[in-house]
């Protein structure tokens, strides 16, 4: 989805200082995540899988949105912020991950999820006896090799972590439809649930996984503007639609949830519609203020260049500044 609002900026968050979060920001700071994966003890990932996962997934920032620690254990909670191969005004793609373990300078990973695929290393950890059998290393070569083989999901026998590790490997590439259609849900919250549940027109399973990654992210406005996005594309605005109003409401500096908001109010729209629900209005007329009336006219107008169809009359209110120049 190209970005309405692409020259504005976003919002960032911080976290408390300790020794283990400046290692583990120091290793975040390289833009990969292979210094922090070198930390981890709990599996040993084949060079070929962790070239085209998360490893070798370059970004151009990270946040630390949670961390906690004690003598014994640490936690965090991390987002980051990928380098797209798209446009240049190309809306930012954010993934979130959990990392916890020993405390320190030197400090071990013990547990790492991916909230993006649901990998979970514990575990896949635990299938380790299965992916030392022929079984498993067949499904570790053809996961290598042809990533796109629909083959790997009876391979993996029904396994979540072993299907979650090839949702992880086809993130962002052609695969990723095939390996999405082979997952399990799981009680572990992940993007992949809500997006299973917009592919097959589930509204039940979005929300029940929508609450999970809430509990699970906080109130972290690329939460929403992650959901935005997976629900504009599959055609299910109107079931987050609220719920991303609010939060950018909240967060009404973070550009992006702001892009995607306004692209998922106009894309529930009816050409005929006369006017707006009053949470839309007060949402287009806070928008206005934050950006401008004349910057949000120009991205209505920018919206319906990509998406041809009328403007409905609802939205006169928002357009009028452009069409008096």
């Amino acid at each position: 989805m190209t970005s309405l609002l692409a020259l504005l900026p976003a919002l960032s968050v911080q976290a408390e200082d300790s020794a283990t979060l400046t290692a583990l920001r120091a290793d975040l700071s390289s833009g990969s995540l292979r210094p922090l994966l070198d930390r981890q003890r709990i599996i040993e990932i084949p060079d070929a899988l962790q070239e085209q996962w998360l490893a070798d997934s370059p970004f151009r920032s990270f946040a630390v949105t949670g961390f906690n620690e004690n003598g014994q254990r640490f936690a965090a909670r991390i987002r980051l912020h990928l380098i797209s191969d798209d446009h240049e005004d190309a809306l930012p793609t954010v993934t979130f991950i959990r990392v916890s373990g020993t405390p320190g300078s030197s400090y071990r990973i013990d547990q790492f999820h991916d909230y993006a695929s649901g990998l979970d290393l514990a575990a896949l950890e635990a299938e380790k006896a299965w992916l030392l059998s022929g079984e498993g290393k067949a499904f570790l070569a053809m996961l290598s090799q042809q990533p796109d083989n629909t083959a790997l999901a009876p391979l993996a026998r029904g396994r979540p972590a072993a299907l979650a590790l090839w949702l992880a490997q086809c993130m962002g590439r052609p695969c990723e439809n095939t390996a999405l259609t082979a997952q399990i849900p799981t009680d572990s919250p992940a993007f992949s649930h809500v997006q299973r549940g917009f592919m097959a027109g589930d509204q039940e399973q979005v929300a029940d996984s929508i609450v999970e990654l809430h509990r699970a992210l906080g109130d972290d406005p690329w939460l929403w503007r992650t959901l935005g996005l997976q629900a504009h594309q599959y055609g299910h605005c109107q079931w987050v639609l609220d719920e991303m109003q609010r939060g950018w409401m909240e967060h009404p500096d973070n550009t992006p949830l702001a892009d995607t908001t306004l692209q998922c109010t106009l894309a529930t729209l009816d050409p005929e519609q006369q006017e707006l629900d009053d949470q839309g209005t007060a949402f287009m007329q806070r928008l206005s203020q934050q950006i401008g009336r004349d910057n949000l006219a120009r991205a209505i107008s920018e919206y319906y260049r990509q998406y041809p169809h009328p403007q409905p009359a609802a939205l006169q209110a928002w357009t009028a500044a452009s069409r008096k120049e």
